[in-house]
């Protein structure tokens, strides 16, 4: 037998947890559906926003010590102690991890622990972890299923030499030599952090400058600053292969044409995310993509009139406050209430 809820929501990142939050308030029973509930707060909270500010506050920290000699201030500056780096950004997670349940609690929001797929316009199957299924019926229904790091074409990632910045997050050394693929905000976070440790950092990437969609005075004047830190930087550069040899990468570049061989003890892609939109039973409800992407209109509903998404699965920006936002218009809509939408050329963003 189905159990009925007046919302479910699939995925539980700051777009879902809003969104089921919200409608709590507004008196609708609403559940999240997620793989674990160590997925709860999706890659914000235990992937991206909260473990790597953590960790860039450390290495600010740890670059701010080594400079204070210049200050007159003289400060015993020993290696930094990854392991302590990486626990206190765990411990961040957990804490908020805590709240989030807390207000889950005390809204009433039902967390269901499974892999869900739709089975139609208002069914949802629920695989649980003891391999039983379970069914879920819904008026509407909102999926926040989030993005997922793209890997670059001919490179494995494997998670232990070839990272993405799930892995990053967990290094519990500093690399002595490190390839960042990708200039953008997530490679420029971790090419920081990790230059900051003291790594030998090479940063690559493929268009003509760093931050490519930011102004090129903003990119120009970054490259001299990230220069003088001893970042090696390589723009108009493809990586071809990564091939293992023994306890090092070796990286095909390709510049103007031209090849070369760098070595590096480790790699770390960021070349951007592509949206969760498989497995879900988008086709069994009958949800149409655009561009991979599920098309919504500003009221982020979907062409099936009781189907709603939000966040990195739908083509607006891939920031947790945008998807916030969608997920609170998400909601009311559903409970008739009708605010204002988002200009999408006004939202803020930020580059640690």
């Amino acid at each position: 037998m189905s159990k009925v809820y007046d919302v479910a929501v699939i995925g539980s990142g700051p777009g879902g947890y809003v969104s089921a939050l919200r409608l709590c308030q507004l008196g609708k029973k609403a559940c999240v559906i997620d793989i674990d509930e160590a997925r709860l707060g999706g890659t914000c909270l235990n992937e991206g926003c909260i473990p790597v500010k953590s960790i860039v506050h450390s290495s600010k920290l740890f670059s701010l010590m080594k400079e204070a000699g210049d200050c007159g201030i003289d400060v015993l500056v020993k290696a930094p102690d990854m392991k302590k780096v990486v626990a206190r950004s765990q411990a961040a997670v957990s804490q908020l991890k805590t709240g989030l349940k807390s207000l889950f609690k005390k809204y009433g929001v039902e967390f269901i622990a499974g892999r869900a797929s739709m089975a139609s316009r208002n069914k949802i199957n629920v695989k649980l972890g003891d391999g039983k299924e379970k069914e879920i019926e819904a008026a509407k229904i909102i999926i926040a299923t989030g993005s997922s790091p793209k890997a670059p074409l001919n490179t494995a990632v494997d998670g232990k030499r070839v990272l993405t910045s799930s892995e990053a997050i967990k290094l519990e050394k500093v690399p002595r030599t490190l390839l960042v693929i990708g200039a953008g905000a997530i490679g420029m976070e971790f090419a920081s952090i990790f230059s900051s440790f003291g790594a030998k950092v090479t940063l690559v990437e493929m268009m003509p400058g760093i931050l490519p969609f930011t102004d090129e005075d903003v990119s120009k004047a970054l490259i001299r600053s990230l220069k003088k830190r001893g970042i090696s930087i390589l723009v108009n550069t493809k990586v071809k292969a990564l091939n293992k040899r023994g306890d090092f990468l070796e990286a095909v570049l390709e510049t103007d044409g031209a090849e070369k061989k760098m070595e590096f003890e480790y790699a770390l892609t960021a070349i951007g995310r592509a949206p969760n939109t498989g497995g879900i039973g988008l086709e069994k409800a009958g949800v149409k993509l655009k561009n991979g992407f599920i098309a919504v209109d500003d009221r982020m509903r979907t062409n099936i009139d009781n189907i709603y998404a939000v966040g990195d699965v739908v083509d607006t920006p891939m920031y947790a406050h945008v998807a916030y936002k969608e997920g609170i218009i998400a909601a009311e809509d559903i409970a008739g209430i009708k605010r204002e939408t988002i200009d999408y050329e006004s939202v803020p963003n930020v580059v640690f």
